[in-house]
Parts: C-alpha cells; sequence; structure tokens
C-alpha cells in the first residue's frame, strides 16, 4: 500500500472513531421518536406564547422553552405555573426539525379538533441549543409545559386551581370566608365564562362582577341610516341567547354580584367606503338577580338593560328607548 492510500483509509478510521454521529442517534432524533404518535395535554396556557394567524386562519402559538431554576421559562416567563389556568387541550406532533444554524430544535403540535370542519390550532416550539441536550434534558423541556402520559390531568388541574383560588380570590374578603366547595365554584364560573389565561374579577363599589366575553358583532353598522340608540339595541339584541347560556352557568354564584358582558360592534359611514370600521368596545354589568329574572320571561330585553350599567369604550350610556334593528 502506498503513503498516500494509508492516510487515506486512517482518516476513514479516525472519522469512524471521532466523527459526527450519524443522525439516527443523536439524541434529539431519539426524544422525537419518543413522543410521536400520542396526544399531551397542555399543562401551560396558550396565552404565554405569541399569537398569529396562519394563511388558513388556524390560530398559531409561537413558544421558545428554555430551562430555569423554577421551572421551564415559556418566552422567558417562569413562574406561570399557579399563576394562569391549565389549558388542558391536547396536542399530537406535526413535524419536527433541527435548524442546524441556529442550533434549535422546531416542534409543530396540533391541537385535538373541538369538531368537524373547525380547523386545529398549533403551537411551535422552539428548544434552543438543541444539540448539546441528551433525550433526558428533552423530555424535560418538553414535560415541562405537557402533562406526561402517566400524570393525570384532573388531579393536576385541581392542585393548580387551588393555588389559583389563594392568589386571586382569597384576597377578597367576601370570597375568602366562603367554603372550598363555593370558591372552587366561582373559580370555574370565572373559567367558563370568559376563558381568560388568568383569573380575573371586576369590582365595582363594593360588588364583584365576573367577566363574560361574547364573541364581536361581525356586522358593519351604517352610521348614515342607524342612530348610536338603535345600533347599541341591535348588537345587545344579538347576544341574549347567550345571555340566558351565561344565566344558568352564574346561578346561585356565592359573594358575586353580577356579570360583565363585553365584546366589540363596528361602525361606519357608507358614503366613506375605502374608510375602515370603528371598533366600539361594550360592557354591560347585569345583577343576577337580573339575569335570573330575564331567564324565567319576567324580564323583557329592555327592562334587562335598564337594570344594569352600559358602558360604550369605557363611557356610560343611556338607552332612551330600545328598538333593534328588523323590530318593526
Amino acid at each position: 500500500m502506498n503513503r498516500k492510500g494509508f492516510v487515506i483509509r486512517a482518516c476513514f478510521a479516525l472519522f469512524a472513531l471521532c466523527g459526527a454521529t450519524p443522525a439516527s442517534e443523536q439524541p434529539y432524533k431519539a426524544f422525537v421518536k419518543t413522543i410521536e404518535h400520542q396526544y399531551f395535554a397542555l399543562r401551560a396556557n396558550e396565552s404565554l406564547c405569541r399569537r398569529s394567524l396562519a394563511w388558513d386562519k388556524r390560530t398559531i402559538w409561537e413558544c421558545r422553552l428554555t430551562e430555569s431554576d423554577r421551572s421551564i421559562a415559556i418566552n422567558g416567563v417562569s413562574d406561570w405555573e399557579g399563576r394562569y389556568f391549565v389549558s388542558g387541550r391536547s396536542y399530537r406532533l406535526k413535524s419536527a426539525k433541527f435548524e442546524s444554524s441556529k442550533n434549535v430544535l422546531e416542534l409543530k403540535v396540533w391541537a385535538e379538533p373541538v369538531a368537524r370542519g373547525i380547523l386545529e390550532d398549533e403551537i411551535r416550539l422552539e428548544i434552543p441549543d438543541a444539540s448539546q441536550l441528551d433525550v433526558g434534558k428533552l423530555e424535560g423541556i418538553f414535560f415541562g409545559i405537557f402533562l406526561r402520559p402517566n400524570q393525570n390531568k384532573e388531579v393536576y388541574e385541581t392542585a393548580i386551581n387551588r393555588k389559583l383560588i389563594e392568589r386571586y380570590l382569597d384576597p377578597e374578603p367576601e370570597l375568602f370566608v366562603l367554603p372550598e366547595e363555593s370558591r372552587e365554584k366561582v373559580l370555574r364560573a370565572i373559567h367558563l365564562m370568559g376563558f381568560p389565561p388568568q383569573p380575573k374579577l371586576e369590582k365595582v363599589g363594593q360588588d364583584l362582577y365576573i367577566p363574560a366575553n361574547f364573541i364581536a358583532d361581525s356586522s358593519v353598522y351604517n352610521d348614515i341610516r342607524v342612530s348610536k340608540n338603535q345600533r347599541l339595541a341591535t348588537t345587545i339584541e344579538r347576544q341574549l341567547k347567550d345571555v340566558r347560556i351565561f344565566a344558568k352557568q352564574a346561578a346561585e354564584l356565592p359573594a358575586i354580584k353580577g356579570i360583565k358582558f363585553q365584546w366589540s360592534d363596528f361602525h361606519k359611514s357608507f358614503l366613506e367606503e375605502s374608510a375602515a370600521p370603528t371598533e366600539e368596545r361594550l360592557e354591560m354589568l347585569v345583577p343576577l338577580s337580573a339575569i335570573g329574572e330575564f331567564a324565567a320571561g319576567n324580564l323583557s330585553a329592555f327592562e334587562l338593560v335598564q337594570k344594569s350599567t352600559l358602558r360604550a369604550d369605557g363611557m356610560k350610556v343611556t338607552l332612551t328607548s330600545y328598538e333593534p334593528i328588523g323590530s318593526q
């Protein structure tokens, strides 16, 4: 064998012994295989991620995951556990890619569909320095925000809810004195009515109201033909079906005065065709007693509004009449 051939064979031998590990043996590849073809419940809350919309109108949540002293930080926030509601939604791995130029493992997970025809939300996870992490570290980061298959979602959520009650409800004296079961009922109502990332109550004077979010009124009202009084009456009328639904959820809530319904409507002058519609933020604070009477058929829609506090863009509004478009 000549000198050149010997050098070439020696180089190949050294490469085999000391060179790069084959892709199939790299830790991030082995980790990805362990989470394929399964659903995992999200223990964190999507709102900790950056929100955007895909071209097909799916909601995209973008999260950068890093290790911290206390937990796994999501976009730099490490103290989220016990401060946010547990999402509990199930996600499965859609795709995985190692971006060598950034040394980042990118995972795309899709939510379990809530109904046929509804597009799945997507979470895009970034794990930096992935090539330096072994399988155990990668699993620790991933399962820092998702529950492991052997973890009970209900047990975990119950434990987190106790922390949320201590942090957000117990500071209110009228809630602190309630039995644990009653405080849990209030927390569930806050979650179901508004689906906020964190529990929130609004205090009006000495009274507590639970915020409830309605879907925005998608109509654009013509300022030339529709008065503000008509617009407000019409958009309220369109929300009354949901008011009745919330009435069942809010029945006999202890220490809660009422519900603050909030949504948006849109209006513009149709003479200005190119002008964008103006968004109007609406709030209607309704006592639980009035909601119950309305749901029972003992109050008209106008009487319900009269017993409520109506605000448009933060300013109190009093309706002088109740004539929704199309009511005559």
